[in-house]
């Protein structure tokens, strides 16, 4: 500020006499830095704001319409047409003034796409794609929900230049720009089907459009005021996961055999999330119906009918790609096939089972893959089949997930125990082994049994894990109990206890788990000695053996310890008389619960009289 100002404000009397010199000095004070056309505009918006009088109202509009007007680069129209201050309030609708502003923007960015500069057409593809990113991520309400009309049309000018540009550059940057528009899923498949099919189009082309594909399910989000991006979140609107899942699916399918493994790793990603959206919406929907209550129910089903045959669809190119030569590409085919098995599943519990059919997959769909897959075709020779569409289809990918059980990278023999688990077990309690045939299921569990030997303890954690949701299978269960037996010393404390958990869920067929799960009664960490004594509840009568274990048990300093304890000994069918010493020690417990079941145990075979 300048000396003359300083004084003109009565402030030099508190200045020290130096620094009123120093300021003078400095010469004429500068003069205020010119408003941007964007600042004139949000100071237009809200200029006499809240004024219900025709006169400031009609003030404010004139301001609004020049300043408006002055805008005249991309830059400006987009920040301008995203200002905070656009009203929508009654009496003060500026929406046509926005609109206009709106189709200049458009029509400028027709302009640029068609002219013949290269770097123009990449650099408005660009800034189109992040003004659409802002404009979902603003705090506009209404007013930018105005705005989103237009990417439609947007989305139609991207997609002619990403399908058939000269320049690979603009192909590039209008694919990554419909990812972020997300708007006609019809059109923008088709472009960026169009790319991923052109296997003579440069790899940074392809690898955009199957990038663009996880992008549409997944958006950014969020905006500050210096850039359009300033986020990125996973939460995905259900209207997304119906109206763009099975495009999403259907193109990104054509990437998987892509001889560039970023563009088979990004297409698998595409479907994976697409699956993962499908799963979140069912289990938020669960037990309300999808769709209820709204008039659009019936349409959404149908979408998501033929979302659910579009992933089933993919299900042998994913298959297929666990055999990749890229480990990254046998990683997420695995955890994709363990993503489709859970949305498999939960679509096929969301209602009362034989209140509503199965959607069928695609009918005899083609699609030319790695060897020229012809994808969903097989649930038309059996009468089971018939009833389990794309069963042979799941059995394949069951035997190639077996196969990658034997890889040597760890995290890809993992991801397959997942989804084995992921096919193979039951979410709830509904029977959702009818998926698989026994056949598969007694190959996945011997498979299985030998993964319990695994050098990596996740490995042996979730197999042990799977074989017990598998429960006993005849022709598995003596090498799975065994295996099962053995993990019950295992180094890592967590694959102790969910080797005690999974035989108690095999019941009467862990008996010959009895002596070792004995001594885990009394051995090391408190969880695993609670999970033993569950599973020798478990096996019932054969667990006579135990007795004198959970006696000694019933003297345990951990209080949990002695409760589990002394209600075993309650529970089961065996003669407890070598424990009757422990018991009636035990009816002086300071715990309650533990003098209860010591009193149950010890008159458990005393009847009533008459």
């Amino acid at each position: 500020m300048h000396i003359r100002d300083v004084l003109s404000r009565q402030r030099a009397a508190a200045l020290p006499l130096g620094l009123a010199l120093l300021l003078a000095a400095a010469g004429p004070a500068p003069a205020q830095e010119k408003k941007t056309p964007v600042e004139v505009l949000e100071q237009a918006l809200d200029l006499n704001r809240g004024s219900s009088e025709k006169a400031d109202l009609d003030a404010r509009r004139k301001a609004v319409e020049k300043a408006a007007d002055d805008i005249r680069t991309f830059g400006q129209a987009a920040q301008g047409l995203l200002a905070f201050r656009w009203s929508d309030e009654e009496g003060s609708n500026l929406d046509d003034v926005r609109q206009r502003l709106l189709k200049r923007f458009l029509a400028g960015i027709d302009n640029v796409l068609a002219s013949g500069d290269t770097g123009a057409r990449a650099a408005v593809a660009t800034l189109v794609g992040e003004f659409a990113v802002t404009t979902r991520g603003g705090t506009g309400g209404r007013a930018n929900a105005l705005v989103q009309l237009s990417f439609v049309d947007i989305a139609r000018m991207l997609s002619a230049r990403a399908a058939k540009d000269a320049s690979p550059r603009v192909r590039e940057a209008a694919a990554r720009a419909l990812g972020k528009v997300r708007a006609a899923p019809d059109v923008t498949a088709t472009a960026l089907e169009a790319i991923l099919k052109d296997r003579t189009a440069p790899a940074d082309v392809r690898r955009a459009a199957a990038e663009a594909l996880i992008v549409l399910i997944h958006p950014a989000t969020g905006t500050d005021r210096t850039g359009l991006v300033k986020q990125s979140s996973t939460t995905t609107q259900d209207s997304d996961v119906a109206d763009f899942g099975k495009e999403i699916v259907h193109a990104a399918a054509l990437g998987l055999d892509d001889p560039d493994p970023q563009v088979r790793r990004s297409s698998i990603t595409a479907i994976e999330q697409v699956a993962s959206a499908l799963t979140n919406y069912l289990r938020v929907s669960a037990g309300g119906g999808l769709g209820e209550g709204r008039a659009e129910a019936k349409l959404e089903e149908k979408k998501l009918d033929a979302l659910v045959s579009e992933l089933w669809g993919a299900v042998p190119a994913l298959t297929q790609a666990l055999g990749d030569d890229s480990p990254a590409v046998r990683l997420l085919a695995a955890r994709s096939l363990e993503e489709l098995g859970e949305s498999r599943q939960r679509w096929q519990l969301r209602a009362a089972p034989g209140t509503r059919p199965e959607p069928k997959p695609s009918d005899k769909r083609t699609r030319l893959g790695a060897a020229g897959l012809v994808l969903v075709a097989a649930e038309e020779a059996a009468d089971e089949d018939a009833v389990q569409p794309g069963r042979p289809a799941l059995v394949a990918a069951i035997d190639g997930l077996i196969a990658r059980l034997g890889d040597a990278d760890v995290k890809i023999r993992l991801a397959a125990v997942d989804a084995l688990e992921a096919i193979t077990t039951k979410v709830s309690e509904p029977g959702a082994q009818k998926e698989v045939t026994q056949e598969a299921l007694l190959r996945t569990g011997k498979a299985l049994t030998r993964s319990l030997g695994d050098n990596n303890r996740f490995v042996r954690w979730s197999a042990a894990r799977t074989l017990g949701k598998l429960g006993a299978l005849e022709g598995v269960k003596g090498g799975a109990v065994a295996g099962l037996v053995r993990l019950l010393s295992d180094s890592d404390q967590g694959v102790r206890e969910t080797a005690a958990v999974a035989l108690e869920r095999y019941g009467a067929d862990a008996a010959g788990a009895v002596p070792a799960l004995s001594r885990a009664v009394n051995e090391g960490d408190a969880d695993v000695r609670q999970a033993a004594i569950r599973a020798l509840v478990a096996v019932g009568k054969s667990a006579a053996p135990a007795v004198p274990a959970l006696a000694q048990a019933l003297g345990d300093p951990q209080v949990r310890i002695r409760r589990a304890a002394a209600e075993a000994l309650s529970k089961l069918a065996a003669d407890v008389q070598g424990a009757s010493e422990a018991l009636q020690k035990a009816l002086n417990d300071p715990d309650p619960d533990v003098r209860r079941f010591a009193s149950d145990a010890l008159l458990k075979d005393r009847l009533l009289p008459g």
